[in-house]
């Protein structure tokens, strides 16, 4: 499963959260960009579960990153009946 990170970060703390990102082995892609979101990160998990523990364990502790809004890029199955606090996390109705 991929999901496209937006990520808020405070001005001059981008190259230190960058950093960090990019020792992680599941981002897969990052880009610094101007506009709302300071960077997007393209993240791979093996399933909905892993993107969420990874979401909310490894990326929204990183200090400098005060916004992390996911965009799931799903495949066939990626959706299919996640746990309650997965579907929450997405949006899906319970």
């Amino acid at each position: 499963m991929k999901s496209i990170v937006l990520l808020k970060i405070p001005s001059g703390r981008v190259n230190e959260v960058h950093d960090r990102l990019r020792q992680m082995q599941t981002v897969k892609e990052w880009r610094s960009s101007f506009g709302r979101y300071e960077a997007a990160a393209v993240l791979q998990a093996d399933s909905l579960e892993d993107l969420w523990q990874l979401l909310e364990y490894d990326i929204r502790p990183i200090c400098g990153v005060i916004g992390v809004f996911p965009c799931l890029i799903p495949d066939d199955r990626s959706l299919e009946d996640p746990p309650d606090h997965v579907r929450e996390f997405v949006g899906m109705a319970i």
